[in-house]
């Protein structure tokens, strides 16, 4: 098959591209990657853009195309097997869909793309376009559903892999659910990396069984449900005052050791 893959620049997006890319390798790739998730004039409080450098300015303005390590950059990883990458911040625009009439894709997998998806976009793959959400659906929609599973002492969080069948946000037929405790001991960005184990084996599982022409099972989802932006000060004080943390610097230093080739 022909595959659209759709991620955002950023740490988990690269680390489920390390794991996607030699798994499908029986595929024909291509990659498109967000720079940002929604608009970059977005003011947001200094806590998340420190976030912010931790998952993106580190990897893209320090490590740009780093290679030679246990893990590799999108673009080092891309160009070392021939697959086309590109950022791709207008999905929706005319450049955009003359990729995709180019490039005509059986499939579309989005893991953290941080763009909407309009119809002219989402009518091209045949298979259509799956979606693995990092919170559970559709009690958990939006951006930074791990945060406020957390902040509302969930025991477990889960990654939600559904069909993007409209340009609504999280709102599709559920493919399936993964489900693992919360470490509460473990930052956020700990417990978000945590989910993409059991989330990338539920896309593969899922493109395997496309691949052998069988539709996956799905399940509408129920009504009701939350939609949750970015946290505000008040959250994050919130979140802080429980004795969490967005991420310790620490776990950040060991993962992109992983990428030095030393």
């Amino acid at each position: 098959m022909k595959i659209q893959l759709l991620v955002n620049q950023d740490l988990a997006s690269t680390l489920v591209i390390n794991r996607l890319v030699p798994a499908l390798q029986d595929h024909e790739l291509s990659i498109w990657c967000s720079s940002q998730v929604g608009t970059s004039n977005q003011a947001r409080p200094p806590a998340l853009a420190h976030l912010a450098f931790m998952e993106q300015g580190i990897l893209n303005q320090l490590l740009p195309g780093a290679s030679g390590g246990e893990l590799q950059t999108i673009s080092a990883l891309a160009a070392s097997r021939g697959i086309s990458c590109r950022i791709e911040n207008a999905p929706n625009g005319p450049a955009a869909l003359a990729n995709l009439t180019s490039f005509r894709p059986d499939l579309m997998v989005s893991v953290r793309y941080g763009k909407i998806l309009r119809q002219a976009c989402l009518g091209f793959p045949g298979y259509g376009v799956i979606n693995l959400h990092s919170g559970r659906l559709p009690d958990y929609r939006g951006v930074m559903a791990t945060f406020r599973a957390m902040l509302a002492g969930e025991k477990t969080i889960g990654a939600t892999l559904h069909y993007i069948d409209d340009d609504s946000v999280d709102t599709g037929r559920i493919i399936g659910m993964t489900d693992i405790p919360v470490n509460y001991a473990g930052s956020y960005l700990h417990n978000v990396l945590a989910l993409y184990h059991d989330g990338v084996e539920l896309i593969l599982t899922t493109i395997a069984d496309i691949a052998k022409g069988e539709s996956p099972r799905t399940l509408t989802q129920r009504n009701g449900g939350n939609y949750y932006s970015f946290p505000d000060q008040p959250a994050l004080d919130a979140f802080s005052a429980r004795g969490l943390r967005l991420f310790d610097h620490e776990e950040v230093i060991r993962l992109y050791q992983r990428f030095s080739p030393v």
